[in-house]
């Protein structure tokens, strides 16, 4: 079948360690699955046909953007049990994909990861990944290794700036801080609040002037001031 290139499952002395350059015009299934291939990069014009491409069980670790911008009839690609640790945000463009086999690669998991755990789950319920469960951090911090991809977030990236965790801390405590201060107000200003009235009165004149407690202790003199229970 002329739009068929099938170098897939090739010897050891003949597997393929890059991406092939003499691909028929008008190739639409491209098997390249158990190689050596370590990159998926290049400028190949064939690539622009492709609507089938299996790479499974290679060895590649770096993904060109470039090159996946050519993939333009792309719709079925398979590049599982590969060295991929980072996943270029490009995939989220390609729109005309509808599976893509991701799972079995030596995920890093960090900041740079965030985007991706709601690009998995809002396309995996057109079941555009079918082995989302097995796509796991296999680097980064303890909290991460072995998590789904699609479970990880912010916090247990430590993605969250050191501003914002201050922040995060310091406004709770604050309003904490301010409720006990007010609870402690009320109770003193329910047992003394004729000292409190006065003393309102005295120093900043805010109460009412006609209140008969203002009124005795404006007319009198004192050396001391000193209360009772």
């Amino acid at each position: 079948n002329a739009n068929v290139f099938d170098c897939s499952y090739q010897n050891k002395h003949k597997m393929l360690t890059e991406m092939p350059i003499n691909v028929q015009h008008g190739t639409t299934w491209l098997f390249l699955a158990h190689n050596n291939i370590t990159s998926l990069c290049g400028t190949h014009s064939y690539l622009s046909q492709i609507q089938y491409l299996n790479l499974y069980d290679n060895k590649i670790s770096k993904i060109c953007p470039d090159t996946l911008k050519n993939t333009i009839a792309l719709r079925w690609l398979n590049i599982a049990e590969n060295n991929i640790s980072i996943v270029p945000q490009i995939f989220k463009e390609m729109t005309n994909l509808t599976i893509l086999w991701m799972g079995y690669n030596p995920y890093k998991c960090d900041c740079d990861m965030l985007w991706m755990p709601s690009w998995i789950i809002n396309s995996s319920t057109l079941n555009f990944f079918p082995d989302w469960y097995i796509m796991k951090c296999q680097q980064g911090n303890k909290k991460v290794i072995g998590t789904p991809i699609k479970n990880l977030n912010k916090y247990n990236l430590d993605c969250i700036p050191f501003l914002y965790s201050i922040w995060d801390i310091a406004v709770p405590s604050a309003v904490g801080v301010l409720v006990l201060v007010m609870i402690v107000l009320t109770v003193l200003g329910t047992k003394r609040w004729k000292e409190i009235k006065f003393l309102l009165y005295y120093h900043f004149d805010i109460l009412n002037k006609k209140d008969d407690d203002v009124k005795i202790l404006k007319q009198m003199q004192f050396d001391a001031f000193i209360t009772y229970r």
